[in-house]
């Protein structure tokens, strides 16, 4: 014994919406290119050692708030609090923290080329 189930006006126009969504042409959709992002980034320190850094773009939302989380109360930008984000989620390789660039030639190099790198990809 099978039942009919009544389906409302509701569900079926959605349903049409969710799938006319689906079927439309690659340049309606919302273009999600720029997630994933990398570029890399060579640095020669004063021995003539080159160390190459790739950058990632971690997304539109974790991107805006790497920003966001560096936003002092007077709405500066903190450099530490920015710079630690970069390093946390823009810089993928090799892993850079604060004890790294004890040891390491090149930070404010580059973490000017990922604050650059993040900006061109934002503004695409």
């Amino acid at each position: 014994m099978t039942t009919n189930k009544a389906v409302s006006k509701d569900t079926k126009a959605t349903t049409e919406v969710a799938q006319e969504r689906q079927n439309r042409p690659e340049v309606t959709k919302m273009p999600m290119k720029r997630v994933g992002t990398t570029e890399e980034y060579t640095v020669k320190d004063a021995d003539g050692n080159k160390t190459t850094y790739t950058f990632f773009f971690p997304g539109l939302a974790k991107a805006e708030g790497i920003v966001d989380n560096a936003r002092m109360g007077n709405g500066s930008i903190s450099t530490r609090a920015y710079n630690q984000q970069l390093m946390d989620q823009v810089i993928v390789e090799p892993k850079t923290s604060w004890e790294y660039w004890e040891e390491h030639e090149g930070y404010r190099e580059v973490m000017d080329e990922a604050d650059s790198f993040l900006g061109k990809v934002l503004a695409k």
